[in-house]
């Protein structure tokens, strides 16, 4: 027993140091459990590094573009209560009220349609005055509007006519072109008639088919011998003017026409080609040609002007 004591007595003072006795620590460490299942603490130096951590970042999207809406650019429509304005809205505010008569409706359409006509009389009214000052924009100045004076210049112009076809009577003629069975012809062949007698025109009647004038007022006639052809008739009557001098036919039509008519188209076919001077040509018209604006102007006379120096511009011509 003694033995075994001693044994244990040695054994305890060999691991004195092991267990702290001196220190006290193993009655403070007690929480931490049996000591001898502790792994020993390595010094910092022999710890093997741990290998650097690799973070791999996900690629970042690249930001798409935002699509922008086309800008629209808004029209700015007419202002309000404009001649642009009504044009575009008093129908629709017509139909409004029509399709939905209440007084609200009907009375804006109606205060709407008498703006437009309050605004036309105040137009009218300010024409009126423009057109009374200025004699370029009155047409009584090209024409008497009175009774009187319109009978006046009617007057005149018969005479300036009777006049200006004397004188064509005295270098051209006129061809008709007739042929037998043709009632239109023999109706005409009168006028034509008056004609000579009047004012001295030459006429000249040529058969297509050699028979004699129909209504028989012309006693000397001539057989088409291809003239008919190369002028282009296609029906009779057939009425040139003709101009021996210079060898010129010009057309005046292929169906009947009153003397007045035949009048006409011979002072306007002379004028168009020269026969005529201008102003005889002017003179035989009902309405004061003087007065017409020069519509013969170039384009770019008016490049570097103003609206007020074009209209002086246009008196000027």
């Amino acid at each position: 027993m003694k033995k075994i004591l001693f044994f244990l007595v040695f054994f305890l003072i060999l691991i004195q140091p092991s267990l702290g006795f001196s220190e006290g620590r193993w009655f403070e460490r007690k929480a931490e459990g049996w000591f001898w299942y502790e792994q020993p603490e390595v010094p910092e130096e022999e710890k093997e590094p741990e290998p650097p951590s690799i973070v791999v970042k996900p690629k970042e999207k690249e930001p798409v573009p935002e699509e922008k809406e086309p800008e629209i650019k808004k029209e700015q429509g007419p202002a309000p209560l404009s001649a642009a304005w009504m044009r575009e809205n008093l129908p629709k505010y017509r139909d409004l009220a029509v399709d939905n008569p209440t007084p609200e409706n009907v009375s804006m359409y109606l205060y709407l349609q008498k703006y437009a006509l309050d605004k036309s009389q105040v137009f009218a009214d300010v024409a009126k005055s423009v057109v009374i000052s200025d004699a370029v924009l009155d047409a009584n100045t090209r024409r008497p509007l009175s009774s009187f004076g319109g009978e006046q210049k009617n007057k005149e112009t018969r005479r300036a006519r009777a006049k200006v076809l004397h004188a064509i009577s005295k270098q051209a003629g006129l061809w008709f072109f007739y042929q037998s069975g043709c009632g239109q012809c023999e109706v005409q062949e009168p006028v034509l008639f008056s004609l000579k007698e009047r004012y001295g025109i030459e006429i000249y009647p040529v058969s297509i088919d050699g028979s004699a004038p129909p209504a028989g007022m012309f006693k000397n006639y001539v057989v088409d011998q291809g003239q008919a052809q190369k002028l282009g008739v296609q029906k009779t009557p057939a009425i040139f003017l003709v101009r021996p001098e210079s060898m010129d036919f010009l057309p005046l039509g292929q169906t009947t026409m009153a003397r007045d008519m035949l009048e006409e188209r011979i002072l306007f076919a002379a004028g168009s080609n020269g026969w005529i001077s201008k102003e005889m040509l002017n003179s035989t018209r009902p309405m004061d040609a003087n007065f017409l604006l020069n519509t013969e102007i170039p384009q770019d006379s008016f490049s570097e002007k103003k609206p007020d120096e074009i209209i002086q511009y246009l008196k000027e011509q």
